[in-house]
């Protein structure tokens, strides 16, 4: 009870976000939603959560978020009871085969509790060490090997050569993003570690960013599809909606901003960009609507941003000859 009061927000952030992964695994119980499965689905059940059972509060709280918050929680969303029990059994034998005094017992127990309240197997440092920890458990002299070393010698050097190559590719492509962020001419680089990256939600997150800042909408949209499905956020979604306002898809940009706001209530962002939509288009009925929306809604943080879009947005309301709501 004292450390629930000694941050209390951020646990109940953390409660919210257990309460959705909770209808992710009741639809999925057994085999769960496959690898990144709560990167790919968590903001669409928050959505349905908000829309049928979520309270004022928590509407109002609610962010993007493609963490679990819980390493248990999050295996069992993607990879079921089933996986779950999987990974139990192995540290169950690993723990059973090690000696008491072994110093990465304590190690381990630390990482766990850890877990608990956070995302260490999203952190490849905090990944690789639990691996590690497993793996030194066991006590190795208690196992007989009857391998040939020079063949295990020659497997374990090519893993290492892979795994080391890879690392050297996505450093350098990551470093080509740095790169294009300042110089378009970087974008050739992007495009030849393309069709080796498009499946890391990092990689196309950071060049669909960078394209939107750039001003290049229409490129951009591809990516920002992808990351749709891949890592969907409030962000993701008002930015394609914009670009698909660029390129005058009006009722695209609708249905994505619309279900931008529907994916964190509390957020201003999506209503301001629905606003600027309808004022485009002149449609001043539901550019009030919109308006109003703006001006009586609660949001979680009452920022330099939010203020002046009510400003700009009261403005408008006036030369409407609208009054907004009281707060």
């Amino acid at each position: 009870l004292p450390l629930y009061k000694y941050r209390q927000s951020s646990a109940d952030a953390r409660i919210f976000i257990w309460k959705v992964c909770a209808e992710m695994v009741k639809d999925a119980p057994l085999l769960g939603h496959g690898p990144q499965g709560v990167n790919r689905n968590y903001m669409h059940y928050q959505t349905s959560y908000l829309e049928t059972q979520g309270t004022a509060e928590e509407r109002i709280q609610a962010t993007d978020n493609v963490f679990a918050f819980n390493e248990g929680l999050r295996t069992c969303c993607e990879y079921g009871l089933v996986g779950l029990l999987l990974v139990g059994l192995v540290l169950f034998f690993a723990w059973r085969e090690s000696k008491p005094e072994n110093p990465f017992r304590h190690l381990l127990v630390g990482w766990l509790v850890f877990s608990c309240f956070s995302y260490p197997m999203s952190v490849f440092s905090l990944m690789t060490l639990f691996i590690l920890m497993v793996g030194c458990l066991p006590d190795v002299a208690t196992y007989k090997f009857h391998a040939n070393k020079r063949k295990g010698a020659w497997l374990m050097g090519s893993f290492m050569f892979a795994g080391m190559g890879y690392l050297c590719i996505y450093r350098d492509a990551s470093r080509s993003l740095d790169y294009l962020i300042w110089e378009r001419d970087a974008e050739e680089k992007w495009q030849r570690y393309y069709p080796m990256l498009r499946n890391e939600k990092d990689f196309v997150s950071r060049y669909a960013n960078t394209l939107f800042l750039n001003g290049e909408y229409e490129t951009a949209i591809e990516p920002l599809h992808r990351l749709t499905r891949m890592a969907p956020t409030v962000e993701v979604f008002c930015n394609l909606g914009y670009c698909l306002q660029q390129k005058d898809n009006t009722e695209g940009a609708e249905a994505c901003f619309r279900y931008a706001s529907s994916m964190a209530p509390g957020r201003i962002i999506p209503h301001y960009r629905l606003f600027c939509l309808y004022r485009s288009l002149k449609d001043k009925d539901r550019m009030k609507e919109e308006g109003q929306r703006i001006m009586g809604m609660n949001v979680k943080i009452e920022n330099e941003r939010v203020q002046r879009i009510r400003n700009e947005v009261r403005k408008e309301l006036r030369s409407l000859g609208v009054y907004e709501r009281n707060r």
